[in-house]
């Protein structure tokens, strides 16, 4: 045996060695004392054949060792795939603490915060093309966060328009070409044409249409089963991340977007258990009111910071300030209707108004929240890559 192959058995020796002690301190507790004492018996076997140094012996004792290790801690089935889960699961787990306690993402599906913020929104759309088909169509809304929408007739007959409503429900219908129901959900309410289609020997459910899709027929035409009705596009709501630790050390500032739990605001057009992004506009103790345009907090309008400033004069952005909430008898009388109506802050009390106060359910209505509910501020737009996609304000 020449120099390089002693050499390399030295170092089998130490290592098996050392894989002999670890495997007992890590498994004494669990294995059966015979093998704990073979195992004993074959380490202290390896050490004293390396102390006569005859290579032989060494290699014998060095066998008997790896073959004792293999009974005291066998091989594990399908080891590769073992060992993917479990860091598959660390990395999910680490993830989720993260997600928890430091970093959040949300999604953001209404209009409320528009311009500074884009909810799900509808456009007209015309027909498929190579990049609507799958895989491309995956890439396409990745890249853009678009996916075109293709309606079409479910059974024959004639269409019929019934009418205009806010469509509340969460389901937009959607058919393939052979008229089967499909079914995409979408977080939040869109303004739907309501049509059916007549037919004697078929029943057909009333279903919308977004009113931002293109008809491809008139109320009255005659349709196919799978002739396209209307063809339309959904544009993704901004993703955004919110920082849930930031609180823990400073206080809540006026001009924030943050994210907070509508779980203990007891209103009938709230529901809860959901989280709203609103912009933090009063703080505790304040007396809060309406001069449109303006924001009032204890009889001073606000201006700065800059987020308040835009909201006065950057009309050519959709900025338009700040309105008063407009009140119907079959809804619930908003808090602030008029001029003279206020919001008093309690000490622990923070109120929230959405930018887009013509189309926003926001304090205004519901009144302030306590500070138990703030999730924490919104920092940036990571998806989808439009102009917005960067540091909030």
């Amino acid at each position: 045996m020449n120099y390089f192959q002693k050499r390399k058995l030295r170092k089998l020796v130490k290592h098996y060695l050392y894989e002999a002690r670890h495997l007992k301190h890590m498994r004494e507790d669990i294995l059966e004392p015979s093998v704990l004492a073979g195992l004993e018996e074959a380490r202290q076997a390896l050490v004293d054949a390396e102390k006569q140094g005859n290579p032989a012996d060494t290699e014998k004792a060095l066998a008997a060792l790896c073959g004792r290790i293999e009974k005291a801690c066998p091989n594990y089935t399908y080891p590769k795939v073992r060992e993917n889960i479990e860091i598959l699961v660390v990395a999910f787990a680490v993830a989720m603490a993260f997600r928890t306690y430091f970093i959040q993402p949300f999604k953001i599906p209404t209009g409320s915060m528009q311009p500074t913020l884009y909810g799900i929104t509808m456009h007209p759309a015309g027909k498929q093309t190579l990049l609507d088909v799958q895989p491309l169509r995956l890439a396409k809304f990745l890249v853009t966060g678009h996916s075109h929408v293709t309606i079409r007739a479910p059974i024959s007959g004639r269409i019929r328009f019934l009418g205009s409503a806010r469509w509340p429900g969460e389901i937009l219908l959607r058919t393939d070409k052979r008229g089967r129901f499909k079914i995409k959900r979408l977080d939040t309410t869109y303004n739907a044409d309501i049509f059916n289609i007549e037919n004697p020997a078929l029943r057909m459910p009333d279903f919308p249409i977004p009113a931002a899709f293109e008809m491809h027929v008139n109320s009255g035409d005659m349709v196919e089963r799978g002739q396209v009705i209307a063809t339309g596009q959904i544009r993704a709501g901004d993703h955004i991340f919110v920082n849930r630790v930031k609180y823990n050390f400073t206080r809540p500032k006026r001009g924030d977007v943050f994210v907070f739990d509508t779980s203990r605001i007891n209103h009938p057009e709230i529901r809860a258990g959901t989280f709203y992004i609103k912009r933090l506009v009063g703080l505790p103790g304040e007396v809060i009111s309406i001069q449109p345009p303006y924001l009032v907090a204890d009889g001073r309008k606000i201006e700065e910071p800059y987020p308040f400033h835009r909201l006065l004069t950057a009309e050519d952005q959709g900025y338009k300030g700040y309105h008063l909430a407009q009140y119907t008898p079959d809804r619930v009388r908003p808090l602030l209707v008029t001029e003279t109506d206020q919001i008093q802050l309690r000490d622990d009390e923070y109120l929230p108004f959405g930018d887009n106060t013509d189309f926003s359910l926001d304090g205004r209505f519901f009144g302030p929240i306590n500070q138990r509910d703030i999730i924490g501020p919104a920092f940036t737009v990571y998806w989808p890559p439009t102009k917005r996609i960067g540091r909030i304000q």
